[in-house]
């Protein structure tokens, strides 16, 4: 990823949220890829300090979870194929670009809010917790905010 992907991708993730009328606050960390200029209307970006793996939501099984599922339909893509063909690692070569964005795509979806929110929880952020800090989320208090969510996962 680098910032100007994620730039764009943000802006529009913005003009999305504003024509759902929604507001969101959108917890990152600080990999480089995320500084922007962009304004943003509706949607606070939030950014967890280095080293809090303990904060971050995709470290406590998101990930596990879905490379889990995209790894058993490469096994099963490849298995499939096996008849005529010399090795598998032969035909994990051949997988394109179509089916493997297909599959992401599909397991994506597959991983399901349940997981997803059980994530945040484990990290000790409830959804409760996240309306909470949107409706009360100013840049100007940023700092205020992630030492009460570091607190309430338990990292001082």
């Amino acid at each position: 990823m680098i910032s100007s992907i994620f730039e764009e991708w943000l802006v529009n993730f913005d003009k999305k949220m504003r024509n759902q009328a929604r507001k969101v606050l959108l917890v990152l960390d600080n990999a480089t890829c995320h500084t922007h200029g962009a304004q943003l209307k509706n949607v606070k970006l939030l950014f967890l300090p280095p080293n809090t793996s303990k904060l971050h939501p995709l470290d406590h099984g998101v990930i596990k979870c879905f490379k889990m599922e995209y790894r058993q339909c490469a096994l099963r893509h490849v298995i499939a194929r096996m008849d005529g063909c010399e090795s598998a690692s032969e035909l994990s070569k051949k997988i394109s670009v179509g089916d493997a964005l297909d599959w992401i795509k599909t397991y994506w979806k597959k991983i399901g809010q349940e997981v997803i929110t059980k994530c945040f929880v484990s990290c000790g952020i409830s959804s409760r917790e996240v309306e909470r800090q949107l409706d009360l989320f100013d840049e100007s208090t940023a700092e205020e905010q992630l030492a009460e969510l570091s607190k309430l996962a338990g990292i001082e």
